[in-house]
């Protein structure tokens, strides 16, 4: 296509929707760019503007020096799966440019999917780190660091140098668009890494042997960026999506790993499972980092009727679906269908955007009804309702809605993790997901006694 030929199509991903096709495209669920005009500021419903908490918590503080770790930020970044949460660090990276140098990386992208090692971690931070100068800031880093690191790599693993780079060199163009030698080998390593394979795991044994010479080897590759940088620039490395990975794995790098992950010099900010800085394996992350958390935005308070709907809540989600949905020429009663929409999703915006889209599916005209969503309800719920039956969370879920609170019962943070119990600003009280909510299994037990869901039992 031509500019003028994909001019439409971009509009169409970008202006409110007229039409339902339009709008089940607009309404796919994900991460928004941080200037993107469908972007709504949620902080109001939230409690509070977190984001301005973390940008003030690494401007404030005192420049980075060599040789002194407590001058580098560590801090982590927690919310609920579907909480928007990718959306934020987004804006959160772009106010914090104007001060820092930020490198953003996936940690689903950069390392094994399944699990990974501190050391895998820190090497695909240095690594990550080269990437950035070369392709974004167009000022490649001096080739001596990484030439140490990649000659300590090969030392400790005993791999061949030309055999990995001629595996990059076969499946990558990095040596054509003039990456040096270290950078094409490194991203064979990484991929290698991203692999489960025996090579993988005879790698991590070999170099996770010798953290504190990787950690002091990545700052070598830090201190060069810095150098690069000047004295008015730090860098900040961002790794998200560390809450897609097992708690036991995080742990092992984020507490036990404490002390190496805070030798780096260089800012972090990081994104654990919400879980494992509630519910800790080792020592509390909280006593080891700065935490900031990222609730759920409450469409109501503690204590209110679970059908009311209260701003600036409701305001703001209302807002929210404005920009990506002319709602009188998509919903044939916007008031209706909106505040439907918005007491079955509790205020999860990935279940708001996918409810309106199951609801596209299921309507049967050509604008989306109350029919349509309850329609799109019943089928959410078909499997959720297996889900829940077997799982033996009943009695548990029935307590903690009763509540407001999580019950004594490690279990608690499996419903958290499964989105079942959504966690609110204020008072930091918690409630369950509508979808589990409206089940007529757990209605059954939140309409009975109180002796009926006795705090000792447990299913």
């Amino acid at each position: 296509l031509s500019l003028h030929d994909a001019l439409p199509i971009l509009n169409d991903h970008i202006h409110p929707a007229t039409e339902l096709r339009q709008a089940y495209r607009n309404c796919t669920p994900r991460p928004l760019r941080p200037d993107h005009p469908w972007y709504v500021d949620l902080s109001d419903a939230r409690g509070g503007d977190l984001k301005k908490r973390i940008v003030r918590a690494f401007v404030l503080k005192e420049p980075g020096e060599a040789g002194r770790t407590d001058t580098w930020k560590q801090l982590l970044f927690l919310g609920l799966r579907g909480s928007g949460k990718t959306t934020e660090i987004n804006r959160l990276c772009a106010d914090l440019r104007h001060r820092f140098e930020v490198v953003y990386l996936e940690a689903n992208t950069e390392l094994n999917p399944g699990e990974f090692d501190l050391s895998e971690l820190v090497l695909a931070m240095a690594v990550g780190v080269e990437r950035h100068f070369r392709e974004h800031v167009n000022q490649p880093l001096p080739e001596a660091p990484l030439r140490a690191l990649r000659n300590w790599y090969t030392e400790i693993t005993r791999e061949r140098v030309d055999e990995r780079v001629r595996e990059v060199k076969a499946t990558a163009s990095l040596a054509a668009a003039g990456a040096p030698e270290s950078a094409t080998f490194f991203a064979s390593v990484l991929g290698m890494l991203r692999r489960t394979t025996t090579e993988r795991t005879k790698v991590v044994e070999a170099i996770r042997r010798y953290p504190a010479e990787l950690v002091k080897l990545a700052n070598d590759v830090f201190h060069a960026a810095h150098q690069v940088l000047g004295d008015s620039r730090e860098l900040v490395i961002v790794v998200d999506n560390l809450d897609r990975y097992g708690p036991e794995t995080v742990d092992q790098c984020l507490a036990s790993g404490v002390q190496h992950l805070q030798s780096l010099e260089a800012n972090l900010l990081l994104t654990p499972p919400v879980d494992l800085l509630l519910r800790p394996h080792t020592e509390p992350l909280n006593n080891l980092y700065a935490t900031e958390f990222m609730f759920t935005p409450a469409l109501r308070l503690e204590g209110d009727p679970v059908d009311m709907l209260r701003d600036p809540g409701r305001r703001l989600l209302r807002d929210t679906l404005e920009c990506r949905i002319e709602l009188a020429r998509c919903f044939q009663d916007p008031d209706a269908v909106v505040d439907l929409l918005l007491r079955l999703t509790g205020g999860s915006l990935r279940d708001l955007m996918e409810l309106i889209r199951e609801a596209i599916i299921h309507s049967k005209g050509e604008m989306l009804t109350t029919d349509d969503v309850q329609a799109a309800l019943r089928k959410r719920q078909g499997i959720l309702s297996d889900q829940v039956q077997l799982s033996g969370y009943t009695v548990l879920l029935a307590q903690i809605e009763r509540r407001n609170s999580l019950v004594e019962d490690e279990r608690s943070l499996d419903l958290l993790y499964r989105r079942w119990v959504l966690k609110y600003n204020h008072t930091d009280w918690y409630a369950l997901h509508p979808y589990v909510r409206l089940l007529p299994e757990v209605q059954r037990l939140l309409a009975g006694a109180e002796s009926d869901v006795p705090d000792e039992q447990h299913a």
